[in-house]
């Protein structure tokens, strides 16, 4: 019996939700195709029909990955919500994201085969930059900001601070409650507004 077009192009959709299953959980070179038929319940055949490698699927399952991620934070970031409640859901995102993401991207650095996934996460990062940037000038203009206030030094703060949460959620020695996390996101945040505030 032959599938149906819909049928095929969810194969597609279920061969790529459980490939970054599975790369959310292991490095790149860990995860073999056995392991996405095998948890699919298919043979390898169906698979190479819409992938012809590992790094394909891969590539895509990054690209999509991070699509949404742009998506996430151009919804935070064009928001009519005040500029500090979209900095507080901005870092709560950044938190929850950086943790999937260590093991999605642990390899792109050394692996030469994944060169270019390095390359669209840093197209990524820098649009995402320049939401966070469009969000800071709203601000200014809305008067929510300070006339003065440079918006690289607004972003490069909130980044600085991101990349201390990053180190506290994967902090091997001590864990810290989500609890924490949100106290600590607070008080970061009322010193933004002391630093850069009206």
């Amino acid at each position: 019996m032959k599938k149906s077009k819909s049928d095929v192009e969810k194969l597609k959709l279920d061969i790529l939700d459980t490939a970054e299953a599975l790369f959310l959980r292991k490095n790149y070179s860990e995860v073999n195709v056995r392991e996405i038929t095998e948890q699919l319940g298919i043979t390898r055949t169906p698979l190479y029909y819409h992938f012809s490698s590992k790094l394909e699927i891969y590539t895509q399952v990054v690209e999509r990955y991070l699509e949404r991620k742009v998506e996430l934070f151009r919804g935070i970031h064009h928001a009519e919500d005040a500029f500090f409640v979209k900095v507080k859901k901005d870092l709560a995102l950044c938190s929850s994201q950086n943790i999937q993401e260590t093991t999605l991207f642990s390899e792109i650095v050394t692996n030469p085969e994944l060169a270019a996934i390095l390359q669209k996460r840093r197209e990524t990062f820098d649009q995402i930059y320049g939401l966070k940037r469009f969000s800071v000038q709203e601000a200014v203009k809305q008067g929510e900001l300070r006339e003065d206030v440079d918006p690289e030094e607004v972003v490069d703060s909130l980044y600085l601070i991101h990349f201390g949460l990053t180190e506290m959620c994967h902090c091997n020695y001590h864990t810290f409650s989500q609890e924490a996390v949100e106290r600590l996101i607070s008080q970061q945040i009322e010193g933004l507004k002391n630093q850069f505030g009206r």
